[in-house]
C-alpha cells in the first residue's frame, strides 16, 4: 500500500498514490479514492480533500492516520502503530464505520460510501451534485 501526500503537519493518507512533480501532478483533477473530478484539485486542494472531505477515507480510531475505508482491515492488521489495534479483526468485506457487509474490493466500498447519502455512520458524506465514478 503506497502513501499519498497529506495536509501539512497531518498524518499521511494510506492507500493512495501521488506524483510529487507539481507540473504533471494529477492532470485529470481526480481524487484517486472517490474519483471525484474537480478542476480545483491541484496538489494543495487535493491534499485538503484527502485530509478533510473524501468520503472514501476515514481516520483510524486507534492511531488517527487517514486511511482508505476499503483498506482499513489491512491497516489494522499490518500497519497501525497503536498497541490498542493489536488483535482487532475486521473482515475485508466489512465497513469499519457501520459494520455492514458491503462486498470485496474498492468498487463495492465506493458504492457503499458514495451512493445516496453514503454510509449511515460516516462523518464524511458524498457531496450533492457531484457525479462520482462508480
Amino acid at each position: 500500500m503506497s502513501t499519498a501526500s497529506a495536509a501539512p503537519g497531518g498524518p499521511s493518507v494510506a492507500g493512495g498514490q501521488a506524483n510529487e512533480t507539481e507540473g504533471d501532478w494529477n492532470l485529470d483533477f481526480t481524487c484517486v479514492f472517490c474519483e471525484e473530478v474537480n478542476p480545483e484539485f491541484v496538489q494543495q486542494r487535493l491534499d485538503e480533500h484527502y485530509w478533510r472531505e473524501c468520503p472514501c477515507l476515514c481516520a483510524c480510531a486507534y492511531c488517527s492516520e487517514v486511511v482508505e475505508v476499503a483498506n482499513m482491515h489491512t491497516h489494522l492488521k499490518l500497519e497501525c502503530k497503536s498497541p490498542q489495534a493489536k488483535g482487532v479483526q475486521l473482515p475485508a468485506d466489512t465497513c469499519v464505520m457501520c459494520r455492514a457487509k458491503v462486498g470485496l474490493g474498492e468498487a463495492a466500498f465506493r458504492r457503499h460510501l458514495l451512493v445516496g447519502s453514503g454510509c449511515a455512520k460516516a462523518v464524511r458524506k458524498p457531496k450533492l451534485g457531484v457525479k462520482y465514478r462508480l
